[in-house]
């Protein structure tokens, strides 16, 4: 195929019908490969070309040998049928901006144009920009994890994104994170123990070098204190090793952690109110633990037995995972872990201004099941902070504060059995107070409150009801709900507590209602 436009389209069936691998050879070199379902009526992806233009690419198909693959028919399609989708393969001028059906797409949380989005990786600010960089697969819905770009987008405010093109193609491995080059400046990002480096501020990386510390998912970052990088990557699915380098070059094993899964992130943290730090160690599941570290060991310190906040397993792996607390709450009650499992893959916008902490997270929310061209999404940033609260030292989530900018509209109500309503809109921010005796009712949950017990009680729109832990430090409990397309998030007095919530439909509005004493303030969020 001659490579004389800058995209190459894939049509694709509306079925998900056997998965096929698409291969662009460059002479013998492998220069990219799109896993995806060739076919009519289904949405179109795109991959951007534009360094091969003038070049003639030989094009081979194959069955798709992932074990992610989604294959209805079955068995696969002999090579005879794959090569006649071959057809659905072409070269064309622009990338297709107006989205085929965006009935689904959310308003002011980040989902990719096309295809398939999970973990976030080498978030990082650099020269007034935070660049998100992406699991991703471009070329189809429900390929996770098959060809692994890293997608890129890039904001001013966290919550406005521009999709740019993908800073890492085929071949390369999956979860990373981005840091600063300490002796030149320049941004850098790691996946699979490879070091890549920038010379534009984030938006094009070429190869830099290699990280010998340790195996997968590498987490690297400088600590002034010890003059030192460090690098924290996974030892197996469940534990890490640390390392350290004067140089991105040497390194020296450090210690191992047992206990975590995946997707490592590793903040110091101010206790607020105080002149104390700590060490904040979390996975891929927002579990985590708070400790001290000395330039050799992480040190958890320990945790009380009488905790309500103990760690709840979101996946069966982890279930013995009980020496932490959780970073996000979901519904436990649901035996399927799918159902149960929402925010994943926390990871910290490295070289935030302000010393800020700010947190994303994959959203698995099931887009392409609804008829949308892109599949999942990222959760609302959120600023976090370590401080005392009634369950004692936590760590904590708040919504950005650039998420204010968005508020068009607000309807307030207070007293004994009120309610706020707006008969249209997708997104809201909702401040709800309540007094302990009453009950909370928002977009299809309901909450109560048990004293005695000190838990929250959750009754999301599926019906399956769970419980949080809550231990009121003011009179009424406070919950701060961000509503989006088929997305609840709900924070808890100051952030203590955080749930990402899983809302199977679409709702229009809102109607917010307290049943006894309250208060309710309700902005109408939009763009």
């Amino acid at each position: 195929m001659l490579i004389d436009k800058r995209y190459i389209t894939f049509e694709t069936d509306n079925k998900h019908n056997n998965c096929i691998t698409v291969n662009f050879w460059d002479g013998d070199a492998l220069v990219e490969q799109v896993f995806t379902h060739l076919g009519e009526g289904g949405p179109k992806y795109f991959v951007d070309m534009q360094e091969y233009i003038g070049k003639e690419l030989k094009v081979t198909l194959e069955p798709c040998k992932s074990i992610w693959r989604r294959s209805p028919e079955g068995a696969d399609p002999s090579q005879e049928k794959i090569e006649k989708r071959r057809k659905y393969i072409r070269c064309e001028d622009s990338y297709e901006t107006d989205h085929d059906n965006d009935s689904l797409r959310p308003v002011v949380h980040f989902t990719t144009q096309r295809g398939w989005v999970n973990d976030p990786n080498g978030c990082i600010y650099y020269d007034g920009v935070y660049h998100l960089y992406y699991q991703h697969c471009p070329g189809a819905l429900e390929a996770m994890w098959d060809n692994n770009h890293w997608g890129h987008a890039w904001s001013r405010d966290l919550i406005t994104w521009t999709e740019a093109e993908p800073v890492l193609r085929f071949p390369h491995a999956a979860s990373g994170t981005g840091f600063i080059n300490r002796e030149n400046g320049k941004v850098c990002i790691t996946t699979s123990n490879l070091i890549y480096e920038s010379e534009d501020g984030g938006y094009h990386y070429t190869f830099k070098g290699v990280n010998t510390a340790g195996n997968g998912d590498p987490k690297i970052l400088w600590i002034d204190e010890f003059n030192k990088y460090f690098s924290i990557t996974l030892r197996d699915i469940t534990s890490y090793t640390i390392a350290s380098s004067p140089d991105l070059v040497n390194w020296t094993h450090e210690s191992d952690i047992e206990g975590f899964r995946e997707c490592p992130d590793f903040v110091k943290y101010r206790i607020e109110g105080t002149d104390e730090y700590k060490w904040v160690l979390n996975g891929g599941d927002g579990a985590y633990q708070i400790g001290d570290f000395d330039g050799h060991v992480f040190t958890p310190d320990p945790i009380p037995e009488d905790r309500v906040d103990k760690y709840r397993y979101i996946m069966k792996v982890t279930e013995t995972f009980c020496n932490k607390y959780n970073g996000s709450y979901t519904n436990y009650m649901h035996t399927d872990e799918w159902e149960r499992f929402t925010a994943y893959a926390h990871q910290n916008f490295d070289n935030a201004p302000d010393d800020r902490k700010i947190r994303i997270a994959w959203y698995p929310i099931a887009y392409g099941r609804h008829g949308m061209p892109f599949n999942q999404g990222m959760t609302i940033p959120t600023e976090m902070c370590l401080k005392k609260t009634g369950l004692g030292v936590r760590l904590c989530y708040s919504p950005v504060k650039e998420l204010d900018a968005y508020r068009v509209e607000c309807k307030s109500a207070a007293g004994k059995d009120i309610e706020v309503v707006y008969s249209e809109g997708d997104a809201f921010d909702a401040i709800m107070e309540f007094k302990p005796d009453s009950k909370l009712s928002v977009r299809g949950y309901e909450f109560t409150f048990d004293k005695a017990e000190n838990k929250l009680w959750v009754l999301p729109p599926d019906g399956v009801k769970f419980d949080v832990p809550y231990v009121l430090t003011e009179e009424n409990v406070r919950i701060r709900g961000i509503f989006d397309i088929m997305m609840a998030e709900f924070f808890c007095d100051e952030g203590e507590l955080y749930l990402p919530l899983k809302p199977d439909a679409k709702y229009i509005g809102i109607t917010a209602k307290i049943e006894g004493e309250g208060k309710l303030e309700i902005y109408k969020l939009d763009k």
